[in-house]
């Protein structure tokens, strides 16, 4: 499997565009993995800019405990990488917003 990986990792380093990237990644992967890759990242873009659980519940609606697990991982190269990329881009907090509007899309209404 190591070896897939590492053709996986070439070929989404090789991509030349975001419509690229973003062809790839909706041809590799389901909605519902889709989904749970970008809110994993809305909420790390969200934790790095300071926002609350409960803000981040209330805009994702992901549970304290998935919260908590990426906050843990902050740390890790992948999602240290990736935040960079977006505030290098200064879009950290424009971009957390737009994942929350486009989940909202995606994902029915959460009721309390």
């Amino acid at each position: 499997m190591e070896s897939i990986y590492k053709i996986l990792a070439q070929i989404i380093a090789d991509t030349s565009s975001p419509d690229e990237a973003q062809a790839l990644i909706s041809d590799l992967l389901s909605e519902t993995e889709r989904e749970g890759i970008a809110k994993r990242l809305a909420v790390a873009l969200m934790l790095a800019n300071g926002k609350s659980y409960n803000e981040i519940k209330k805009q994702l609606g992901v549970s304290s405990s998935t919260i908590a697990r990426i906050q843990e991982s902050l740390d890790k190269p992948g999602i240290k990488i990736a935040i960079s990329k977006v505030k290098t881009d200064e879009w950290a907090g424009k971009l957390a917003n737009k994942f929350a509007g486009a989940l909202d899309k995606l994902l029915p209404k959460q009721t309390s």
